[in-house]
C-alpha cells in the first residue's frame, strides 16, 4: 500500500499493511534542510523541497503545507512580525472591536502574499506525490482566526458580554476559512486540516462549543465536502474530552486527539470517527527514542494492532516542534512496523 491508501484505509476502518504514521512535521522540515523558517514560508519551492526531503528521509505517510497560523490573519489585514527562526506572529490585530468587521480585507481569490506560498507548495507537492502520499493543506479555523484579527482576550470578552457579536464575527471568519481551504484544494491538496486550537475547552467553555462553535465548523466542512477532497481533518488541541462527541458531528473524516485526552477514552466518545494522535509534541524535544517507542507501544496496546481496522493514524497531538530530535520521528515508522498484528491482514 502507499501512504494515501493507508490514510484512506484508516478513515474507513479498513485493513492496511501497517499503521499509518503522520507526525505533524512542519517547520522541522526546514530545520532538517538547513534553511530558516523565514526562508521556508517565503518560497513555495523551498517549502515543498523541505517537506519532500523530510518525508523521503524518514518514511512517514504525509506531506504538510503550513506557514503558521497567522498567515490567513495577515491576508485579512493584521500586521505581522517575521522572526528568522520561527513562524510569524501578529503584532497588531486588524480590529479594535467586533463591530469593526467591515475593516477586514476581502479574502483573496487568487495568489496573494504569504498565502500564495502555501498554494505553490501544494501544487509542487501534488505533482511530485501524485496520489501516493497525501498532501495536507492546513487552514486556520474560525475561532482561532477570530481571536487573531480581534485579539484573543477581546474575543473572550465578546463571547461573555456580547454573544451576538461573537457569532457575527465567526460568520465572517467562517467565510474566510472556507475560502482559504478552497484555494488549497484547487492548488492540489488531497486533504484539508481545519486547525482551530482556540476552539479548545482550554479557552472556550465546553458548554458553548456545540451551540456557538460547532455550527460554523460544520458549515465549512460541509461545503468542502462538495469539492470532493480525499479526506477532511478537524484538529482542536488541549483537553477536548468534553467536546469530542460534538467534534465527531462536525463532518470531518479524521479527528485529532491531543495528549491530554486518553486515546482509548476518545474512541468511546467518538466511536465512528477515525482518530489521529496522540503523542505529546514536547516529548520529541525533551525525550529520547526509547521513550517515544514506549509511548507508541502503549498506544498500540490501547488501539489494537490491526492496521487500518482500528481507525487510527499514529500522530502527534499537534505540530512537532522545529527543535525536535530527528531520531524520535523515525520511531513513528519503525516502532509500529515492528508491532505484530492480532490477526493476519
Amino acid at each position: 500500500m502507499n501512504s494515501l491508501e493507508r490514510f484512506l484505509a484508516a478513515a474507513s476502518f479498513s485493513p492496511a499493511d501497517r499503521i499509518p504514521s503522520a507526525p505533524q512535521v512542519y517547520g522541522l522540515a526546514a530545520v532538517m534542510a538547513g534553511v530558516t523558517i523565514y526562508q521556508y514560508i517565503h518560497c513555495g519551492k523551498v517549502m515543498a523541497d523541505c517537506q519532500w526531503a523530510a518525508q523521503q528521509t524518514l518514511g512517514y505517510d504525509a506531506l504538510f503545507v503550513y506557514g503558521g497560523n497567522a498567515v490567513e490573519a495577515e491576508a485579512l489585514g493584521c500586521s505581522l512580525a517575521y522572526p528568522s527562526h520561527y513562524y510569524p506572529h501578529i503584532v497588531k490585530p486588524v480590529l479594535e472591536s467586533w463591530q469593526d468587521w467591515g475593516k477586514l480585507k476581502p479574502v483573496p481569490n487568487c495568489q496573494a502574499g504569504i498565502f500564495s506560498v502555501l498554494q505553490q507548495a501544494c501544487g509542487i507537492l501534488r505533482q511530485r506525490a501524485e496520489d501516493n502520499i497525501p498532501v495536507i493543506g492546513i487552514v486556520t479555523g474560525p475561532v482561532t482566526l477570530a481571536g487573531q484579527i480581534l485579539g484573543i482576550e477581546k474575543l473572550l470578552f465578546t463571547l461573555a458580554d456580547e454573544p451576538e457579536g461573537f457569532l457575527r464575527l465567526l460568520k465572517r471568519t467562517t467565510e474566510a476559512s472556507l475560502q482559504f481551504a478552497r484555494l488549497l484544494l484547487r492548488a492540489g491538496a488531497h486533504i484539508i486540516m481545519l486547525n482551530d486550537p482556540s476552539a479548545s475547552p482550554n479557552l472556550i467553555p465546553k458548554n458553548m462549543y456545540a451551540e456557538m462553535v460547532l455550527p460554523f465548523q460544520q458549515a465549512i466542512l460541509q461545503e468542502l465536502r462538495s469539492l470532493k477532497p480525499f479526506l477532511l481533518w478537524l484538529q482542536i488541541v488541549g483537553y477536548t474530552w468534553g467536546i469530542l462527541p460534538g467534534m465527531a458531528q462536525a463532518g470531518a473524516d479524521l479527528l485529532t486527539v491531543d495528549y491530554q485526552v486518553d486515546l482509548a477514552e476518545a474512541r468511546t466518545l467518538a466511536p465512528a470517527a477515525a482518530l489521529a494522535g496522540n503523542l505529546k509534541p514536547l516529548s520529541f524535544v525533551m525525550d529520547g527514542p526509547e521513550f517515544i517507542a514506549q509511548e507508541i507501544g502503549a498506544l498500540c496496546k490501547k488501539m489494537g494492532h490491526d492496521p487500518g481496522k482500528n481507525g487510527w493514524i499514529l500522530s502527534s497531538g499537534c505540530e512537532i516542534p522545529p527543535e525536535s530530535r530527528v531520531e524520535n520521528i523515525r520511531m513513528l515508522v519503525e516502532k509500529p512496523a515492528g508491532e505484530k498484528p492480532n490477526k493476519p491482514i
